[in-house]
């Protein structure tokens, strides 16, 4: 299925790879709507060498079982630097992009150095509301992005300098680390641009353990019964079906890209981050 696939979603869980691993990094394939992992591997770090080291294991391997070239066009990841650079060595003409709620997460994890910026982002008092609308840059084309910025802080309060920084050189600036155009796009583009399928695959395999780092035998067993249950998925799809998006999730979406209509009509980019940030706020950034 790999072989045979051009969008790939990869993400890695820490906490319950097994002993004398690092993680467990697993690449999902989304076919009719299902998400369905592919490939597991433990991996004995997070630097960009070790995921080069992966994906061309994979090309090889690919190669030597099917006799194809694993040509894959796009990536959906965290927001870790590594990873994407070993995506681009590897894989030099697809995209990456990034995962909407895994970027507010980071957003929100240094928002929260500051207590203060904390508390007025949690009472949602006027300065709480103001940086709430940062978290709704996701949803701007990404040549937008830097004079929505430049606008949000003509009336940036006073004590919001280190959050606001760290946005600018790491997210917006040239030559930044992620760009918009990895994390950003208009609706309906975007489409929640997420990992999802695999958040919830590693959410279901951390729920099967008591402590962290569980002996390598007992993680395999845990796939193995998880793997049973994914080639219940596959034969859903050779038949067919098709997972459809929950009720809420498409009403999401489609507010969203009403919002997105309105904005393209009145051009008021502070009214439309205000209105796309209530629309959009996953239950805990801080998960």
């Amino acid at each position: 299925m790999l072989a045979n696939s051009q969008h790939v979603i990869a993400d890695g869980t820490f906490t319950y790879a097994p002993k004398h691993f690092y993680q467990l990094y697993t690449v999902h394939v989304s076919i009719n709507g299902f998400h369905m992992p592919v490939l597991y591997a433990f991996l004995s770090g997070k630097s960009k060498g070790v995921y080069v080291s992966l994906w061309m294991n994979v090309k090889d391997l690919v190669l030597s079982l099917v006799k194809k070239h694993l040509q894959l066009t796009t990536f959906h990841v965290d927001f870790e630097h590594a990873a994407h650079k070993a995506l681009s060595e590897c894989f030099p003409n697809a995209a990456i992009y990034g995962c909407t709620f895994h970027l507010c997460q980071a957003w929100y994890r240094r928002l929260k150095k500051s207590k203060n910026l904390q508390r007025h982002y949690v009472k949602k008092t006027e300065e709480g509301l103001w940086l709430k609308q940062f978290f709704a840059l996701c949803f701007l084309p990404p040549d937008s992005v830097y004079n929505a910025f430049t606008t949000l802080m003509m009336d940036a309060p006073a004590g919001t300098t280190d959050f606001t920084y760290y946005i600018l050189t790491t997210y917006i600036e040239d030559d930044c680390c992620f760009p918009p155009q990895v994390w950003a796009s208009a609706p309906p583009d975007n489409s929640l641009r997420t990992t999802n399928g695999a958040e919830s695959f590693h959410r279901d395999f951390n729920q099967q353990f008591y402590s962290p780092h569980p002996n390598i035998h007992l993680v395999i067993g845990v796939l193995k019964e998880i793997q049973a249950e994914v080639n219940m998925k596959i034969m859903s799809v050779k038949k067919g079906s098709t997972n459809v998006l929950r009720a809420a999730t498409r009403k999401q979406l489609q507010l969203l890209e009403e919002l997105w209509l309105k904005f393209q009509e009145d051009s008021d980019v502070i009214a439309y981050l205000a209105a796309a940030s209530n629309r959009y706020e996953p239950e805990n950034f801080d998960d």
